[in-house]
């Protein structure tokens, strides 16, 4: 009996040792992650973020707004009095980088594969995007060198070969993009809703910006002069993200000032200045009201060594103005 058991154990060992590789390899694939990427899918992730970034009142607002003289702050004025935090130079650094050219790279090879010339010029719009925000603001950045994975200390490279480089990058596109065959997935472009003749026109009117950066160091005119007709004619053409109604796709303004409860972003009193001098009605929209009815304004920085809220000074959450609902939407395009 005890040799029948072990013959018989023996025989459906066997049985399961030879059937367990059976469909092997499909059960063992995960039907929720992909091993193949379209590269449709790798465009609207950097489109998201630039706009975010740019866009965001903890960075495009701290800085470029209050130091344009557009927005004020009751409190937390580092920023605003030109001294960034560390955190907030490195975001954008990083977007940039990691999420807008590297993606953006790494879409240009999935479409050249593929074979889809018109992905293909907005994965170069996308980079060009990137890098010229990055050298607009930090003047020499990586670029020959940049999201090499060899490279771990890419060489910084001067503004001139940034822009030179930005320059071909769109020379690139638009020739990939005008009169293209090929589409671009309409769900996946936040810009355009792949309307590929609109990224042509991109592409030409960022060229345009970008000779300009250069003008005062070499002849742009004949190229500027190669553009015209081929740029952006209306504000339909601008590139623009259209966000949804609730957190986390929302307007980003939005999400932080009303959904976030950061009221400490109020309207400058220049822009209230100005605008009141010149009676100009747009200050309503740019504007609410305070607490008493009137709009009021005030300097970027200032109060940042008093205690706040502080009475004496009037700067205080009820006393100056927030910005204006139109900005405070959370589908507002940007």
């Amino acid at each position: 009996m005890k040799k029948i058991n072990i013959i018989l154990y023996t025989f459906l060992s066997f049985i399961l040792v030879t059937s367990c590789d059976k469909d092997f390899e499909e059960l063992n694939v995960d039907p929720n992650n992909s091993t193949a990427v379209p590269a449709h899918l790798l465009l609207g992730g950097p489109q998201r973020i630039y706009a975010n970034t740019m866009y965001s009142a903890g960075l495009g607002g701290d800085m470029g707004a209050c130091w344009a003289q557009h927005w004020s702050k009751v409190q937390y004025n580092d920023e605003a009095r030109y001294v960034p935090r560390r955190g907030s130079i490195d975001a954008i650094w990083r977007n940039m980088y990691t999420s807008v050219i590297a993606e953006s790279s790494a879409m240009y090879d999935l479409a050249e594969a593929e074979g889809n010339t018109s992905l293909m010029g907005a994965a170069l719009v996308m980079q060009a995007i990137g890098f010229q925000t990055l050298v607009d603001l930090y003047g020499p950045v990586p670029f020959t060198q940049a999201i090499d994975s060899d490279v771990l200390q890419p060489a910084y490279d001067d503004e001139a070969v940034v822009y030179e480089g930005i320059i071909s990058l769109l020379d690139r596109a638009s020739g990939l993009l005008n009169g293209s065959s090929t589409a671009i997935v309409a769900s996946s472009d936040l810009f355009y809703g792949g309307n590929v003749s609109k990224w042509y026109k991109l592409a030409n009117s960022l060229k345009f910006r970008a000779l300009m950066r250069v003008s005062s160091t070499r002849s742009v005119n004949t190229e500027l002069q190669a553009l015209m007709g081929k740029m952006f004619t209306s504000n339909d053409d601008s590139a623009q993200v259209t966000y949804l109604a609730a957190a986390p796709d929302a307007n980003p303004i939005w999400e932080t000032i009303v959904d976030g409860n950061r009221a400490e972003y109020k309207i400058n009193s220049v822009i209230v200045d100005v605008l009141t001098e010149l009676n100009d009605p747009r200050l309503s929209v740019y504007a609410g009201v305070n607490a008493s009815g009137d709009i009021v304004g005030k300097p970027s920085g200032f109060g940042a060594q008093t205690t706040l809220p502080n009475e004496g000074l009037g700067y205080t959450y009820a006393n100056i103005s927030p910005l204006g609902k139109f900005y405070l939407t959370p589908t507002l395009m940007v």
